[in-house]
């Protein structure tokens, strides 16, 4: 553990051996290492590791209250302080290490539950084109599953409807990963259950693209819009109607669309559609872009249930011919029929890319992670941005790791605030 502090002192004093104490949580020996510090002349806070961690960061990751409480109550040391590289605070620390009782007796002693850290900055050359934080440890909490923690941070009047990302909520978040304790906290700790930062997808129109109806009736009971439209023009209503499950929201489809009934042609006419697919296959494998096209068209024209993935068959090929706009009004298409899939938002934001709207590419790529976490393309999609544009992921090191991908369903824009369920990808 590297540590560095600037001090015409600093070479008399043991930096490491001083954080190693806070963070073993041996206390008698760090009361005297603080003791040698001002001896010196010098203050607690000054002493940091490498990425900017205080001892009071060391001992909340560890979940060393006693330490913490010495630090807070006998040496006043600023429980709100920020590392000097990624903005944590012990508060984040300690719900990342998921150390409860930490996190109880920060909050407790006054912690700021709505801290916001880790920010990325999209560049070009030297000038900041955008600035994006990884929301508030609500969203985190959430993001993890931590039910306890979501509780205790309501309790301490954590606000529920921070929009992070111009994306989503909390919420968003706990619909995403299928938790249904960590919605009904949330909407009884006063979440907004129609709040969508970007409207790609209402809370209840992200839960209709699931399967867990005990979600969806929690919405609803709570006051969620079942006619409350998403970018894509669709209702909840519309988008559980096609794909014919959900009775509870397929209650209200008098109401508004009704269900599309799925139409059951005879083996002959399926037959033509297969192979106007597959001629459209071997002509884009063959590099034959234009007639690839033509074959699509004509299978999407013959059965509209194909439509979504033929338009993005198009997009694709429109893409490899280098025409943007066309790619990207197919891929808007291919969006309009198929909301819950993440292709159409990959095959947008390529053609965006050629198009050189990178911060629409940005949203494009972010919204697809919403549905797909850790996708391959859409992952590789956010890191060809890096030219021109720069995207500078400040992954935490030592103890403190991120994924960009292992939220389940739900992906955060860029950075998944989550459990380590698969491996990690650095930008």
């Amino acid at each position: 553990m590297a540590s560095s502090f600037s001090s015409s002192n600093a070479g008399e004093f043991d930096m490491f051996r001083f954080l190693r104490a806070a963070c073993d949580g041996n206390l008698p020996l760090f009361k005297t290492l603080v003791n040698e510090l001002q001896k010196l002349g010098l203050k607690i806070e000054d002493v940091r590791d490498e990425i900017g961690l205080t001892a009071l960061h060391l001992a909340a990751m560890k979940g060393r209250i006693e330490v913490c409480k010495y630090l807070v109550e006998e040496a006043k040391v600023g429980i709100d302080l920020k590392d000097l590289k990624y903005g944590n605070t012990p508060l984040h620390l300690a719900i990342l290490k998921e150390q409860f009782p930490t996190v109880v007796y920060l909050l407790e002693n006054g912690a700021n539950p709505d801290s916001v850290a880790h920010r990325w900055q999209i560049k070009e050359g030297a000038e900041v084109y955008q600035t994006i934080d990884t929301g508030t440890l609500l969203l985190l909490s959430t993001s993890k599953e931590q039910k306890d923690f979501v509780k205790v941070l309501l309790d301490d009047k954590a606000n529920p409807n921070v929009i992070s990302y111009d994306l989503m909520t909390p919420l968003m978040v706990a619909v995403g990963v299928e938790s249904i304790e960590c919605v009904n906290i949330l909407l009884e700790g006063g979440a907004d259950p129609n709040l969508s930062g970007s409207k790609v997808l209402t809370p209840l129109a992200l839960a209709a693209c699931g399967e867990n109806t005990e979600i969806i009736n929690l919405l609803l009971k709570f006051g969620a819009k079942p006619d409350d439209t998403t970018r894509s023009g669709m209702t909840p209503v519309e988008i559980a109607a096609s794909n014919a499950f959900h009775e509870v929201m397929l209650e209200y489809a008098s109401m508004f669309a009704p269900m599309r009934q799925k139409r059951r042609g005879s083996g002959s006419y399926r037959s033509i559609i297969c192979r106007r697919y597959q001629k459209g296959e071997a002509a884009f494998y063959t590099e034959d872009y234009f007639a690839a096209i033509k074959w699509y068209s004509e299978a999407a024209e013959a059965d509209p249930r194909t439509e979504a993935d033929m338009f993005s068959n198009r997009s694709l090929c429109w893409i490899r011919l280098n025409e943007g706009v066309l790619a990207l009004k197919d891929a808007e298409v291919c969006i309009q029929k198929r909301p819950c899939w993440s292709e159409g938002y990959h095959r947008k934001g390529a053609a965006l890319m050629l198009l050189k709207d990178f911060k629409e590419a940005v949203d494009a790529f972010s919204a697809g992670l919403m549905l797909k976490p850790g996708d391959e393309d859409l992952t590789n999609g956010l890191r060809e941005l890096s030219n021109p544009y720069k995207i500078i992921c400040n992954n935490p090191v030592n103890e403190v790791s991120y994924s960009l991908h292992a939220l389940p369903r739900l992906a955060l824009s860029y950075l998944n605030l989550s459990n380590g369920r698969s491996k990690q990808v650095n930008l």
